[in-house]
Parts: structure tokens; sequence; C-alpha cells
């Protein structure tokens, strides 16, 4: 509790500089964990997986991720049809 007392005593300006610096710190830290979590799911050369599964041993092929936004950005600008009863 010290450290948080003696930080609570700085000068606004000092207190705000140490919380952007954690808050940058704790960014980087996210992020890394996040690009690592991105590069473990895709290949990458793009290419789509192919994924055994154990029921009857056949393949499921993904998209790739240029695929996936483009469809989604693709669904994006087209027009919903909305059915009225």
């Amino acid at each position: 509790m010290n450290f948080v007392e003696s930080i609570q005593k700085k000068p606004k300006h000092i207190r705000v500089k140490i919380f952007l610096i954690l808050m940058t710190i704790a960014f980087l830290l996210v992020f890394i964990v996040w690009l690592n979590s991105i590069k473990n799911n895709f290949n990458e050369s793009g290419e789509k997986k192919e994924v055994k599964t154990s029921e009857d041993n056949y393949k499921i092929k993904l998209p790739t991720i240029y695929e996936s936004l483009s469809a989604g950005i693709k669904d994006f600008f087209e027009p919903q049809k909305i059915k009225i009863k």
C-alpha cells in the first residue's frame, strides 16, 4: 500500500504520466498475446487449412482471412431483404 500512497501524493501531471506509461505497457502485452494467437490460428502462406475431424475423417476447408473479410464487407454493402408478414 505504501507504493500506491506515494503515487497519490505526487502532482497530477506526474500521476498522468505514470498512468499513460502503465497503460501503454498493458496494451502492448495484450497486443503481443493477440498477435501470437492469430499466428497460431492461420497459416502464414494464406492457404486454406484442412481440419480433420474424428467423425468419418472428412475434411473441412476453412476460408483465409482475406476471403472472410471480403465476404463480410460484401454483405455490409448489399441491401438486406426484409420479409414482412
